[in-house]
């Protein structure tokens, strides 16, 4: 197979408000380092072609997504548009939002478009070893008390190496927010400290997982420190080649329509948010405070008329000895995980789950909806949940045929 990487810079020129945090307000004061869009292009043995696009975004939205589409010469369901979660990201990337900086969002697609020109002009044949390793002190679970708590972060790396020089593919699982709301500066954040070799960085099943009980402050020194034991954790990861890796690319993507509008609305509103109030005021525990002051945070905000269904696309690509699986949602390890084995027992190889994939589209909801970020921030109902499952095995099954 060949294969070419492009990189450019998305950096924006000017203040913006950051993404990620609901009491964040103030306007960005520069950059720590710089945001950028990344394309790793692939031409399998046939002269099929296929580009993952991957932002250094708190997201890309279907509206982005759709018109990263259009100005790539490759068919829609082979250009995957995929973002790191970085916090420290403009807000204006998002159309329909109050930010929405309408010269930024135009300025991601030219830089897409000339990054995967340069990916084209870069394309040379790559043989291809996959690896898996565990980073331990960058991530924990952020919703159970720190000392219980713990989580060696699994890394899962494409080694793509060609006579120009290393190229990888790294999927990691973890919020990246080593800078907290506090941070006024752009940064790739975690991804920003980890690599050593040109990398397309794509985040996992993270939902329930952060470096709030890791940090020890919000610096980039700390990104730095936290970021070194992820290229510890790659440097040692033990490499098998993939040797059916890219001689053949199948993708499959569908759209689902799920039932949505489960915001609650008026005096039910209200009561709940004066009951967390009083509960973040008294809370000693430091993850129970955290995750009520989160809670509260999604309650203060304004309102809104939300339709009855909203349309989501889910996909897979065949990459010959991998399996990749897209969800535009914020998914919890153990949800993640569990999507995952399905898929390679499908297949009869590895399925690694890309998350915040051809679209933003929140959390993804428990099957039973109950006083908790997650559900309360997500718009979709519980049974949206199954279906999203079923949705993504069923692009699997047809990458098979």
């Amino acid at each position: 197979m060949n294969i070419g990487f492009g990189r450019m810079p998305i950096t924006p020129q000017k203040a913006m408000t950051l993404a990620g945090f609901d009491r964040r307000t103030a306007p960005s004061l520069g950059a720590i380092d710089d945001l950028f869009v990344s394309v790793l292009l692939l031409e399998d043995d046939t002269g099929t072609r296929a580009a993952l696009c991957s932002f250094d975004l708190l997201g890309a939205d279907r509206a982005l997504c759709q018109r990263i589409r259009e100005a790539l010469p490759l068919s829609a369901d082979r250009v995957w548009v995929c973002a790191t979660h970085t916090h420290s990201a403009p807000r204006g990337a998002f159309s329909g939002g109050i930010s929405q900086d309408d010269d930024y969002i135009a300025g991601l697609v030219t830089a897409c478009r000339a990054a995967f020109e340069s990916a084209e002009r870069d394309l040379s044949p790559a043989d291809a070893f996959l690896g898996e390793s565990t980073a331990d002190g960058v991530a924990s679970f952020r919703d159970v008390p720190r000392d219980a708590s713990t989580f060696a972060m699994p890394l899962r790396t494409v080694a793509l190496r060609r006579a120009q020089g290393e190229v990888r593919l790294t999927r990691f699982a973890c919020h990246p927010t080593v800078l907290s709301e506090d941070n006024l500066y752009c940064s790739r954040d975690l991804p920003g400290g980890s690599e050593t070799v040109p990398t397309l960085w794509l985040n996992g099943p993270c939902a329930d997982l952060s470096t709030r009980f890791t940090r020890k402050e919000s610096s980039f020194a700390e990104v730095r420190r936290l970021g070194g034991y992820i290229k510890t954790a790659l440097e040692r990861t033990v490499l098998h080649p993939l040797s059916a890796f890219g001689t053949t690319i199948r993708a499959h993507r569908m759209e689902l329509e799920l039932p949505y509008g489960s915001s609650l609305r008026g005096e039910a509103r209200q009561r709940l948010l004066e009951t967390l109030r009083t509960q973040a005021a008294t809370c000693t525990d430091e993850a129970a405070r955290r995750e009520t002051e989160s809670c509260i945070a999604v309650l203060e905000r304004a309102e809104r008329d939300l339709p009855a269904s909203r349309t989501v696309m889910v996909g897979a690509w065949d990459l010959g000895s991998l399996v990749l699986v897209g969800l535009p949602f914020e998914v919890s390890w153990q949800d993640g995980t569990a999507l995952e084995a399905q898929a390679a027992a499908l297949c009869g190889k590895p399925a690694l789950l890309v998350c915040y994939c051809n679209g933003y589209d929140g959390y993804l909801p428990h099957e039973t909806a109950g006083v908790n970020y997650q559900d309360l921030a997500t718009g979709y109902l519980p049974e949206a949940r199954a279906m999203i499952r079923r949705g993504a095995l069923d692009c699997v099954n047809n990458t098979q045929r």
